[in-house]
């Protein structure tokens, strides 16, 4: 049984121009459920089986009143578990 686990050392929440941070949404890339919480940073995550994931992170904003989105390469890194 594999007991890979990664942890969330950083996510820049920064907001501009009248933005307000709201929270962050992570996809492990594992097909488990995404975490959406308002500080990801230290949540860990474990994966069941080896294989490389791509993790993908969206941070929410609200902006004049509307909710945005910001996402994109930069949010994303790729690990892989090997026995």
């Amino acid at each position: 049984m594999v007991s890979e686990s990664v942890k969330i050392s950083t996510f820049n929440t920064t907001a501009t121009n009248g933005a307000t941070f709201k929270n962050a949404v992570v996809n492990w890339g594992d097909g488990s459920t995404p975490l959406t919480d308002a500080n990801i940073v230290g949540k860990t995550h474990q994966y069941a089986k080896d294989g490389t994931y791509t993790i993908t992170g969206t941070a929410n904003f609200t902006v004049d009143g509307k909710d945005v989105t910001a996402s994109g390469p930069q949010c994303q890194v790729q690990v892989t578990f090997s026995p």
